[in-house]
């Protein structure tokens, strides 16, 4: 009975990890634009969203990174939706847009992936429960504002 109880401990006690899947954007690829590989990246942001939305909860979760950044300086001239009519998220399992170039120094580059919407359009709305923007850059014009 002692063993039975501490292998349940112990199986419990090991967490359950989920699937980390990762999706590239670059903005100067030249290749298939499927999110594949930095050489296939989509090359929009709202591209990649809009391809790539799912229901992450499904068969045990997953985490989905879309690695952003802009390899000759282009910038992102779409803003980028997270619809919660195509996403399905919780607490665990969500889309991570990540800026993997940004600046080191902390200090505006528009060398680096920036997101610049049209005229008094957000950079980036997200309308589902659960998601995660780290180092992105993004922009208004002089008549606009950005927000994410």
């Amino acid at each position: 009975m002692k063993r039975l109880l501490l292998l349940l401990v112990i199986l419990f006690a090991i967490p359950v990890w989920s699937a980390q899947i990762e999706v590239y954007v670059d903005t100067d690829a030249a290749g298939t634009q499927t999110g594949t590989s930095w050489t296939n990246a989509y090359i929009s942001l709202s591209q990649a969203l809009q391809h790539e939305e799912t229901d992450l909860t499904d068969a045990g979760g997953d985490t989905m990174f879309f690695n952003c950044r802009a390899s000759a300086g282009t910038d992102d001239p779409n803003a980028a939706i997270i619809d919660a009519a195509g996403w399905i998220t919780n607490a665990t399992c969500y889309p991570v847009i990540l800026g993997v170039d940004f600046p080191t120094n902390g200090v505006w580059d528009t060398s680096k992936y920036v997101i610049v919407p049209p005229v008094n359009t957000a950079a980036i709305t997200i309308g589902e429960n659960f998601a995660r923007v780290i180092n992105i850059q993004a922009t208004g014009s002089s008549t606009g504002t950005a927000s994410a």
